[in-house]
Order: C-alpha cells, then structure tokens, then sequence
C-alpha cells in the first residue's frame, strides 16, 4: 500500500442528465413547484415503448348462481385473446391511459391537447375498422368468399362469369351470320338499315239480333269462319344504323377486360386472405394455417404503427427521468416556452460518484487499483471513502501526476450521501492509500 496526494480532486455524480422536451411548446403543467432537492425514480420509457400496442380484452358480467349460503356473487370475466383471430379492437393506450401509465413519473408537461385529439380518434377508428374488417365473423366470411377451393368463391365465380360471357357471345354470333345473308326489310349484309313493322287484324263472323224485333240474320261471308281481315305493312328508314354482329363482339371484349380486372383484384385478395400462392405450394404449405393471420396481421399492424407515432408524439409532451436521482436544478416553470432540446430540469444521482482530479503518486497507477480516501472536514470530522480507478493517464508536465476518475459508492451505512457533488477535497486535510 502506498500514499498518494490529491492535487486537486473533487466529487462528480456518475450519472447526471438535463432533461429537456424533443418538440417545442410551451409548458402546461409542472408536477411541483418545489422541485428542488426532490428525488425522482427512472422511468423506463424502453418498456413503455413496447407496451404501447396493447390491447384491451373487452369483459362480460356472469351473473351469481345458487341461493342462500350456496350464493355465489356475479362478477365481471375478461375474455380470452383467443375469441378473436387477430385479437380484439381497442387499444389501451389512448391519451388518458398513457398520461395515467406515466404520472407517477411527470416533471413537466406540455400544452397538447390537439396531439392528445388525434390519437384518441385514432385509436377508435381503429376500433371501427377491426369490427369491419378483422373480426371473428367478418374475419371468416371473408375467407370463405376468397377460398381457392370453394367452386363459390369470387375467383372461381368470375372464372365461370367469363366463359359464360364468351359463350353468350358466340351464340349471337351464329345467329347473327345466319342472319345477315337475308335481305329482307332493313336488313342487309349484318346491318340495321330501317325496321319494317307488319300487322294484321281479323274477326269471326257475328250473329246479331235486331233492336226492335224482328228475324235473327246472320252475317255470312265468302270465308265462313273470319268475316274481316286487314293487313298493314310499316316501313320506317333512320339516320343511324346499327349493326348488331359488331355490336356484340364489342359488348364482349368490354366483358372481358372488366372481367380480367375483377379476377386480378379477386386473386389478390384471395392471395392476401388465403395466403401466398407460392408458400402454399411448397412442401409444407398446407400445413401453414397461419398465414392468413400473418397477412392480415400485417395489415392491422401497420394501423397500430400509424398510432403509435401519434402516441409516441404525445409522450414526447410529457418529461420524465431516464436515470434515479435528484433534482438540482430547475430552469423553465410553468407557461414558459421552451424550445426542442432547450434543458428544463437538471436531474443528478449522487448514489455513485466520481472522484475527478490529478493526483500525485510516486508509481504506476492502473485501472481497476482500489484506492481508499480520508479527508477531516472542518478540523472536527473525518470522513472515509473507497473506489477503484476507472480511467487514468499520465499527467502533461510531469511523470508523478495522473489525471483520474475514481469510482466509488456514496452512501454511508444509513444510506445517506457521504460527500455532497461537486465538493472539493482540501490538499492537506485529504490522504489516499492506494492497494498495489
């Protein structure tokens, strides 16, 4: 053991923070006025993070059965995560949950009433959207409309609405030619010219009875059965003729293209709600009932994505300490603005310290040497701390001097501070024993 001199040395925490908001505003709210001197617990903002897609499992009342001293009481049971395929719909965290989650922890807060609106009308659109979208019934239906296997399903229906569609079409086609060879009215070679309209009229023979009396005559002409028959013939010619041929192929080709685009918009989705074509087919494939889950999963992650930025946006309005310690100093109050990353409170852990300076030592210091340190304060008091070195190096000028940092525990057996930060040991009142 060798004795060592304390040039000068003096006491650093080992973790300090100035603590400041990442967005501007002004603030709208400080915990305490008396924050000064104050202790504040770290706030593990990691876990938070992680938590923030949390979803709240919905709860139904089970009345109590029996009677008498048999009674049992009636109480709320919280249902299964596994009722749904993609969960149930709400988040937890809206502005109210994550302030609550956080104010055993909240130094200061901002003015963000506009940010606090926005996720909570994400957060129940959300809600809105899973009940269209993701839930159990809907979530099944579905399925079964996009089943690649189901003769009924949107692809195989559109499949058959086409050949139906084409089978239409040649049908007309046939008749159409047949047709078009007749020139009959305004008719010729396939197209419409005019329209001949041809009727006929006719009546059967009548036996009347005079008004005033008299024979009973009948009415007998050359043909006996049809007394009148009258013939008209109407020819009218347009402006526009129409082919009806031509027509129908065009009707058809329309069909078709429309067709085309419902069946690549049907197999897409068939894709997304049935699972990849290529992963189903490979050895395993039928075997992956997930992935129906996993797509849509997706999909719905990528909502929760979208309000955890807004969520994170309305954390980023509330300050917390990432360490333990105490607050040392305060420099904004309430209704100051502030500007990102402009420090608001100042927030230091003394539990470990540093002790930072040169000091004089005939030998080699090492890191990881332990180091025991007295010092007498005010002539009446002698005080008594040991580390070990954590950093060092040779000293400029001469080879007898190191510059070090010395890391040791400050709390005495009653878990006070033993040296307050920042204190300056005396040259000649201080004796440092170092263990080679």
């Amino acid at each position: 053991m060798r004795t060592a001199k304390a040039i000068n040395l003096r006491v650093r925490p080992l973790q300090s923070v100035d603590l400041s908001f990442p967005v501007d505003g002004i603030i709208g709210a400080q915990n305490d006025i008396h924050l000064l001197g104050k202790p504040v617990k770290a706030f593990d903002l990691a876990a938070f993070y992680a938590s923030l897609g949390t979803i709240l499992s919905p709860t139904v009342w089970v009345p109590g059965t029996g009677h008498g001293i048999n009674q049992t009481a009636g109480r709320h049971v919280t249902l299964p995560a596994s009722d749904q395929p993609l969960g149930w719909g709400r988040l937890k965290y809206d502005s109210n949950a994550i302030r609550e989650g956080m104010s055993g922890s909240i130094l200061f807060e901002l003015r963000a009433e506009h940010v606090k609106a926005a996720l909570d009308k994400a957060v129940g659109l959300r809600e809105n959207v899973w009940v269209q979208k993701y839930e159990r019934s809907v979530f099944e239906a579905t399925q079964s409309a996009f089943d690649r296997d189901d003769p009924n399903s949107r692809l195989n229906r559109l499949k058959r609405l086409a050949t139906i569609s084409q089978q239409q079409h040649d049908q007309l086609k046939t008749e159409y030619t047949d047709f078009s060879g007749n020139d009959i009215g305004g008719y010729h070679n396939g197209v419409v010219k005019a329209s001949v309209t041809n009727t006929s009229t006719s009546a059967h023979k009548l036996r009347t009875t005079p008004q005033g009396g008299g024979s009973v005559q009948d009415w007998v002409m050359d043909q006996p059965e049809i007394i009148n028959n009258q013939r008209n013939l109407s020819y009218t010619r347009g402006y526009e003729y129409r082919h009806p041929s031509l027509e129908n192929d065009a009707q058809c080709e329309r069909a078709q293209i429309s067709l085309l685009d419902e069946q690549l918009s049907a197999a897409s989705a068939t894709n997304f709600v049935r699972g990849s074509q290529v992963e189903r087919d490979a050895t395993d494939g039928f075997h992956q009932s997930g992935l129906p889950r996993r797509y849509l999963g997706n999909d719905l992650r990528a909502i929760d994505l979208d309000i955890k930025r807004l969520q994170v946006a309305y954390m980023d309005t509330l300050l917390v300490s990432p360490i333990d310690g105490v607050v040392t100093g305060v420099f904004r109050n309430n209704g100051d603005s502030v500007r990102a990353a402009q420090a608001v409170v100042r927030i230091e852990n003394d539990a470990e310290i540093y002790l930072v300076g040169t000091l004089k030592y005939r030998g080699l210091l090492r890191i990881g040497q332990s180091i025991s340190l007295t010092t007498g304060l005010f002539d009446t008091e002698s005080k008594m701390i040991s580390g070990v070195v954590a950093a060092v190096r040779g000293h400029d000028s001469e080879d007898e001097l190191w510059d070090v940092l010395v890391l040791c525990s400050n709390r005495d057996p009653a878990g006070l501070p033993v040296f307050p930060i920042n204190y300056n040991f005396d040259f000649d009142n201080t004796s440092i024993e170092v263990i080679v």
